[in-house]
């Protein structure tokens, strides 16, 4: 059985990422200047990440030219499996001090604030 080349995968994943972050700047320049509706970008984000992941998948089993199906397979899932766990990372163990903005505006400590547990802060009165 032939060995697998590692280099190839990483050239179809490097090139998939590259036009990913091209295709994101390019929606996210028209969400700028167009004010795109918020179902319209996640539908332009969605196709970017399919079309990535394809691209990944073909140039992968082009350059292998074997088993081209179950190459750009292995790579299109690689491309998938990175993505999410560069997600993951961001959203829970690598920035855990960047909180997504609910519009609720930010949570306070009233305990820390007053200086003794258990107790809230009083209004001032005026």
């Amino acid at each position: 059985m032939e060995r697998y080349n590692p280099k190839i995968f990483l050239r179809s994943l490097l090139f998939s990422y590259l036009l990913s972050g091209i295709l994101l700047v390019v929606i996210s320049f028209a969400l700028y200047r167009f004010r795109l509706k918020e179902s319209q970008i996640q539908m332009a984000v969605i196709l970017v990440y399919v079309l990535s992941c394809a691209l990944a998948g073909f140039l992968a089993g082009k350059g292998l030219r074997r088993q081209r199906f179950f190459c750009g397979l292995l790579a299109g899932v690689l491309y998938f499996l990175v993505l999410m766990a560069v997600s993951f990372l961001l959203e829970k163990g690598l920035a855990p001090s960047i909180q997504r903005n609910t519009g609720r505006g930010p949570k306070l400590n009233r305990e820390a604030e007053s200086g003794k547990p258990g107790q809230s802060m009083k209004p001032a009165e005026g």
